[in-house]
């Protein structure tokens, strides 16, 4: 089920090795949440990250998609990279996922922990995907 802050139920977040008990303190503060703050199953991501991989004009119209994913730098309103190569990453330091958009595929990778070591395993597996 789609929702916003941290799922419940599920699995519980973690930091440091500790699982984040639910509650007001296992998300961002709620000013964050137009960043995101959001959680859905992997078929609805998966979704969403294939209309973004074929701009899918029956979800957004071209012109939009071009917008969308067209870089200044290397920033693309919340994707980094080039266009044929676009990643994002999130994260409220309990989870933390990683995304990847070519114009052949997408993929995104999710795990249950936060920091460094999250963050550095989700990377490398993203960079692993041809």
């Amino acid at each position: 089920m789609q929702d916003f802050g941290a799922p419940d139920p599920g699995p519980l977040g973690h930091r440091d090795g500790r699982a984040i008990a639910l509650g007001q303190w296992a998300d961002n503060l709620p000013a964050m949440g137009p960043a995101g703050a959001i959680h859905l199953p992997a078929r609805d991501m998966l979704r969403f990250l294939e209309a973004h991989a074929k701009r899918d004009p029956g979800y957004l119209p071209p012109g939009l998609w071009e917008r969308l994913h067209r870089p200044v730098g290397d920033y693309a309103i919340g994707w980094r990279g080039e266009p044929d190569d676009l990643r994002h990453t999130g994260s409220n330091m309990f989870w933390f996922a990683g995304m990847r958009i070519t114009h052949a595929d997408a993929a995104f990778v999710v795990v249950n922990a936060g920091g460094p070591t999250a963050r550095s395993a989700v990377l490398a597996m993203l960079d692993s995907l041809p």
